[in-house]
């Protein structure tokens, strides 16, 4: 690691602080994210109080063994942490025993009453030892999983497997395995064994790390059985404010109405318990319509009839994204500002018209794209005002986010072509055109 600098604030946080210091390469070969304290604390708290034992399957920065020893009196506490230097930088030695190994590769035959972690979120590719470890997978647990399989979906089937009777787990990691095909396995586990007490997702514009472009999800698990989860979503959450979650907001869904097969993304937005997945009720289900459809020959590829693209993907919206007063304070020429409907839920009916932009734009919305041609960094010279939001970005490493970091230069936006008709994707419930 780098010499700490001289000009370091004491209120600088020991995460930022290790951030500024480590490789940066390291950082995204280890899948290195620090949890906010916030959300910490919620995840912590799932703790019960006659829990004795405790284990991080990886435990980075401490936070989430610090935060769970304020909610029960643990005899013994566990992490596994492959880095020394996140080791010795947080002083984890002293929260209890550490081992300084990959969880993956240990033994399976300890038992835990509490189970919190915040895995890494890489893919199962990266792991030098992955075949060795799908083999000792599936001698423990008859899974076979595909080999895109995060990794995070591997920390958390070997830490269901070492849950105690009555135990509980919380798991903060990319939702997106329980939308995708291989999330199959696991989601099999969760209903078979009726682990699942409560899943919280985030919107895609809740940013809860620093360069992690993925949307995540807490798992709160108990290794009891039950009939019933619930399912709540977070939209809008500063990840400094503390993490409460409105009962109101959430689905009680029972067992019988989740399948392995089922993206759980719509159960927060099915209108009607009959169009859940796997529903049990008789009435037909909309996979089984769509299949007789097919079979009758009358779906057709919508490739057949339209060329269909995605929209803008910036990459990091809280800083390509402007709203007109945030234009205004940060004294940016319109030039350099392209409109952009940046949110589906914007789309309030069928049809989108401007006056429904400008009643946008009045509201303060999201309503721009930072839109600077990749030429002008070479051939023009750049407004002040401008040059200083882009230094800005530059110290928050917006240029190191994944998708800017592809661009050349980062700054400059994709060049996608307006269509002249739009559908949304993820209208949830209707089409919006």
């Amino acid at each position: 690691m780098k010499k700490p600098s001289p000009f370091t604030h004491p209120s600088i946080t020991p995460e930022e602080t290790y951030k500024s210091l480590a490789d940066r390469q390291k950082v995204k070969r280890l899948g290195q994210f620090f949890t906010p304290d916030t959300v910490a604390d919620y995840m912590a708290s799932w703790a019960s109080p006659e829990a004795r034992t405790l284990l991080d399957p990886a435990a980075g920065s401490g936070v989430l063994l610090r935060q769970a020893q304020k909610h029960a009196q643990f005899e013994r506490s566990v992490g596994y942490e492959i880095d020394p230097d996140m080791i010795n930088h947080f002083h984890l030695r002293k929260l209890g025993e550490i081992r300084q190994e990959d969880f993956l590769c240990s033994a399976w035959n300890e038992r835990f009453d509490f189970i919190i972690g915040n895995p890494p979120y890489n893919r199962f590719q990266s792991l030098k030892e992955r075949e060795d470890i799908y083999k000792r997978f599936y001698q423990q647990t008859g899974i076979k999983f595909s080999r895109y399989t995060n990794q995070a979906v591997l920390f958390l089937i070997k830490s269901i497997y070492q849950l105690a009777d009555n135990g509980r787990l919380a798991f903060i990691m990319p939702y997106e395995f329980l939308n995708s095909k291989y999330g199959d396995a696991i989601k099999e586990l969760l209903i078979e064994q009726r682990l699942l007490h409560t899943l919280v997702s985030f919107g895609p514009t809740v940013r809860l790390f620093d360069q992690a472009v993925t949307t995540s999800c807490i798992l709160l698990l108990e290794k009891k059985d039950k009939s019933k989860a619930a399912f709540y979503e977070v939209d809008t959450f500063n990840p400094s404010d503390k993490l409460k979650i409105n009962p109101l907001s959430g689905k009680i869904i029972s067992y019988n109405q989740l399948t392995k097969t089922g993206k759980w993304h719509t159960i927060m937005h099915m209108n009607q318990p009959r169009f859940l997945p796997g529903d049990q009720s008789g009435d037909a289900d909309i996979n089984d319509i769509t299949a007789d459809l097919e079979q009758a020959g009358q779906l057709v590829p919508l490739n057949h009839a339209v060329k269909v693209t995605r929209g803008l993907a910036t990459g990091a919206n809280h800083f390509f994204l402007f709203s007109q007063e945030k234009a205004k304070a940060c004294n940016l020429p319109d030039i350099y500002l392209t409109p952009c409907l940046t949110r589906s839920s914007h789309v309030k009916h069928c049809v989108f018209t401007q006056q429904d932009f400008l009643h946008l734009k009045r509201e303060g919305q999201n309503v721009y794209v930072l839109d600077i041609p990749a030429a002008s960094g070479k051939t023009a010279v750049l407004p002040p005002s401008l040059v200083a939001y882009l230094e800005k970005g530059l110290l928050d490493h917006i240029n190191e986010s994944y998708l800017p970091g592809h661009r050349n230069p980062w700054y400059s936006m994709e060049k996608n072509k307006p269509a002249p008709i739009w559908i949304s994707a993820a209208s949830r419930g209707g089409l919006k055109v």
